[in-house]
Formats: structure tokens, C-alpha cells, sequence
């Protein structure tokens, strides 16, 4: 989808009821993820490649850092141009994936859920229902790309065995690279539907990304009350409806409900 508004969940612990804040999201870390594979593929050197050798290698670098449109590419930073550029080193190869890798490593990921309401992620993202969701919406992918050039915008493709990120594939075709690294995951997880915003600068608490909004949220059923009632306090002082997720007799519903019900 390139055009069309979707709508997308953020599934929270209860103890983040109170903190909650519709203009800024939590953006992990990947060491905080529960999966060891994600954001962690394997990546390769050139070894079987259309590259002769390591100075052949080298020299389509250089001949593509001639280029000014590598230094817009948020992938690349100063420390990793500087590397491509070192082609005196004697382990080029391995030192620029060192690099990226690191870069990987140090990135924020905020992670939504792209399906309808989900028992399975009520029960493990917002403990057990004691927690809450937020519902977002936003603006199709190509739009959410145009607003958020220092992000990448990205739904998370699943797999039964898990490709692999070569070097040449990184330097040369970085949205494909990116796209693999930061959104492929074992075909185990794909209940999730995920969809990710990543920022390869900052982990933490960032702002929204632009495009995205709070449309609603909802209160899982065994959310206490105490905790039920802060939520609805805090969301009401940022105009968003609040809504208590109910389960009577197989059947699922929603009702809207305020701080001082």
C-alpha cells in the first residue's frame, strides 16, 4: 500500500499507563528484542562475487563514492565512508561490516501490529490484557517515506529460513540490504504482522513519526481499575478516546469509557 491510510497497534504494559504520551513512541534497541535472529542476519564479504578480488572490489567503491547521492543515504555515515575510502586497509572488507554491523546494532525500532485485535498479543505485549493498545493511524507507505527521510518505513516480510546480507549488497543496493536487516523474521513469527519504523540514529523515547497519529486507545479486560482510571485521565488531557476491551461468553466488544466513569 502506497496511498491509502491503515491502521496500526502498539500493544503496552500496564505501568506505562500513566507515562503515556501521543506525540512520542519507545523505539528499541535490537539486544531488547525477544528474537536473537532479528535485526542480526548474517552479512558477507565478496568471496563469491562478481568481483575479481578485493581490489577490484575497491575500485567500483571508489568509482561509486564520486557520487554525492551515497552521502544522502542514511545508512552510510562519515565512519563508514571514511572505511569505503581506506582501500590501503588490509581487512577492508571485514572493517566496513564491522561498522554497519554496529550500526545496526545501535539503531531504534519501533514495532506495530498491523492486524485486527489480537488475543495472542494481548496476552504476551500487554500482560496477560492487564496493559492497554494504542491505535494508530497513518498515511500509506510511499507518504510516510516523503515525511520521514531520516527513517525507514517498513513491513516486516517472514521467512523459513532467513536470507543473508552480503557486503556488495549493502554498499550497492542499500534499500534492499536495509529492508532485509532491519524487517526479516522466521516465518514463526508471522502472526505479528509487523510493521516498523527504524531510526538508525537514536533508541529511546522519540518523537511520532510524522504521519502518524493516535487514533484511539483501548484498555485491556483485566486492566485494574485504579490503573484503568489513570488511563483515562491521562488520555483525556490529550483529547483521545479511551476504550475498555470487554470478553463475555466468546464474545469480544469495546466500550468507550471517561475518567470519571
Amino acid at each position: 500500500m502506497t496511498g491509502a491510510k491503515r491502521v496500526l497497534r502498539k500493544y503496552q504494559k500496564p505501568l506505562r499507563a500513566a507515562s503515556f504520551d501521543p506525540n512520542r513512541a519507545w523505539f528499541s534497541n535490537p539486544f531488547a528484542f525477544n528474537d536473537p535472529l532479528d535485526v542480526n542476519l548474517s552479512t558477507t564479504d565478496t568471496c563469491f562475487s562478481v568481483f575479481a578480488n578485493e581490489r577490484h572490489f575497491k575500485d567500483v567503491v571508489a568509482e561509486l563514492l564520486q557520487k554525492d547521492k551515497v552521502k544522502e543515504y542514511n545508512l552510510f555515515n562519515e565512519e563508514i565512508i571514511g572505511k569505503m575510502r581506506d582501500r590501503d586497509s588490509l581487512t577492508y572488507e571485514k572493517e566496513i561490516l564491522f561498522l554497519i554491523k554496529q550500526r545496526f546494532d545501535a539503531s531504534g525500532i519501533l514495532c506495530l501490529f498491523s492486524g485486527d485485535d489480537s488475543e495472542a498479543m494481548w496476552s504476551y505485549y500487554a500482560d496477560d490484557a492487564r496493559g492497554f493498545a494504542v491505535e494508530y493511524e497513518c498515511s500509506g507507505t510511499m507518504t510516510l517515506a516523503l515525511r520521514n527521510p531520516h527513517l525507514f518505513s517498513l513491513d516486516v516480510s517472514y521467512f523459513r529460513t532467513l536470507p543473508s546480507v552480503p557486503l556488495a549488497e549493502l554498499i550497492f543496493s542499500p534499500s534492499t540490504a536495509v529492508a532485509k536487516m532491519y524487517a526479516s523474521k522466521r516465518i514463526d513469527w508471522a502472526h505479528e504482522g509487523e510493521f516498523r519504523f527504524v531510526n538508525p540514529e537514536a533508541s529511546g523515547l522519540l518523537n511520532l513519526p510524522c504521519g502518524l497519529c493516535v487514533k484511539r486507545v483501548i484498555a485491556g479486560h483485566r486492566m485494574d481499575g485504579e490503573t484503568k482510571r489513570l488511563l483515562a485521565e491521562h488520555c483525556e488531557s490529550f483529547q483521545i478516546p479511551v476504550y475498555e476491551r470487554h470478553v463475555r461468553i466468546g464474545n469480544i466488544f469495546e466500550r468507550q469509557i471517561t475518567a470519571a466513569a
